[in-house]
């Protein structure tokens, strides 16, 4: 903890420091909690980042809300509540079934934690699973979002990613 807590330090008071990346995709997030707790303690303001898996890396849904819900649950000074949600198969359409169970999901565990929610819309195809989103499919992916209650969309690529990240294509 203290180590964690010089480490927030040094940050503190750094003009345009935007917060830290904890970590992505844990099955279990609850022990991040704590160093989420320390880094909002000192840099009150910053971003603090962990990024949660999809709903259908659970055995049921009731598992995952209660992953959310246990996360959210010891963070003492708010948080997000932020996942991934990649819903254009290689084959072309959309998942709709993944899409709005997942965002239901997440909208239920922010109602209950009292947390904002974030989700990652699908910038990127990857080969042998999704297909590059166009213009459109990225505003639909947004909207959707948004109109379940979303507070932040972020964006897992920029560029192209590098090759070590897996099969990816933009």
């Amino acid at each position: 903890d203290d180590e964690l807590r010089k480490l927030a330090g040094r940050y503190q008071d750094l003009p345009g420091f935007g917060g830290f990346f904890i970590v992505d995709e844990p099955y279990n997030p609850s022990p991040y909690a704590r160093a989420e707790n320390i880094f909002r303690e000192v840099c009150p303001d910053a971003y603090v980042n962990v990024n949660f898996l999809p709903g259908a890396a659970y055995p049921s849904r009731d598992v995952y809300l209660r992953q959310l819900c246990d996360y959210g649950g010891l963070l003492k000074n708010g948080g997000t509540l932020s996942m991934d949600c990649y819903c254009f198969p290689e084959g072309g359409g959309v998942n709709e079934h993944g899409l709005f169970t997942n965002y239901e999901d997440i909208r239920r565990a922010g109602l209950i934690t009292g947390c904002d929610t974030a989700v990652y819309v699908q910038s990127v195809g990857m080969v042998g699973g999704y297909r590059t989103p166009s213009g459109a499919d990225l505003r639909y992916n947004m909207m959707a979002a948004l109109a379940y209650g979303v507070k932040e969309i972020k964006f897992f690529t920029w560029g192209t990613p590098i090759a070590e990240e897996g099969p990816y294509t933009v």
